[in-house]
């Protein structure tokens, strides 16, 4: 088994042996506090447990289109775009405790437009990848429901 498997592997099984914390967690927070607890139980089931330095990329557009759904445990994610006036890069957006991300690119089934980074010592729940799987974790109507871009 590889490294990057036996981390996957150990992620599930953080997830698995705490469901129901998981489950009382994610119910804290929109959208999932809205969402059936069947549905609810399916995505946490399907859950991977990361973690993430400070200054390491989640996820950017130079990935491709987007395949997993990010739900940020504990920590802050920043969005980072390049900017074109002054060179280098600024922030866009941050992220923390209970929100996802990237909802517009899974729903536009695109790249994420900008680099999601850790801006400290983060851990995030990723989902099960979304154009493999017949259920999308979060149907259309939750898009108006407050999760970051």
């Amino acid at each position: 088994m590889s490294n990057a498997d036996a981390f996957t592997q150990a992620g599930k099984t953080a997830v698995l042996q705490n469901i129901q914390g998981t489950l009382q967690f994610l119910q804290r927070f929109p959208p999932f506090n809205q969402m059936e607890h069947a549905h609810l139980a399916y995505l946490v089931e399907q859950c991977q447990l990361r973690f993430y330095g400070p200054g390491e990329s989640i996820i950017k557009p130079a990935d491709g289109p987007v395949e997993h759904f990010y739900i940020v445990k504990q920590g802050r994610v920043v969005g980072e775009r390049p900017h074109s006036a002054k060179g280098g890069t600024e922030t866009t957006f941050e992220i923390t405790t209970g929100e996802c991300f990237p909802l517009a690119a899974l729903l536009g089934e695109r790249a994420t437009r900008t680099e999601h980074l850790a801006a400290e010592d983060t851990f995030a729940y990723s989902s099960i990848s979304w154009r493999s799987s017949s259920y999308s974790p979060f149907p259309t109507r939750f898009a108006t429901l407050p999760c970051a871009v």
